[in-house]
């Protein structure tokens, strides 16, 4: 039994990792998102004033 305990313990651990690589993974991109909509937001105003 000692075993599986041991083994379930080491598989949480692994699942927590996993979950917060994978919201650090989302929130990074959503960033990404937010600062590529910045700069098409620029881009375009940059635009209007050049004109």
């Amino acid at each position: 039994m000692d075993e599986y305990e041991n083994l379930e313990k080491e598989l949480k651990d692994r699942y927590n990792v996993y979950v917060t690589l994978f919201r650090n993974l989302h929130y990074l991109k959503q960033q990404l998102n937010n600062a590529k909509q910045a700069e098409r937001e620029q881009a375009v105003n940059a635009e209007r004033i050049c004109v």
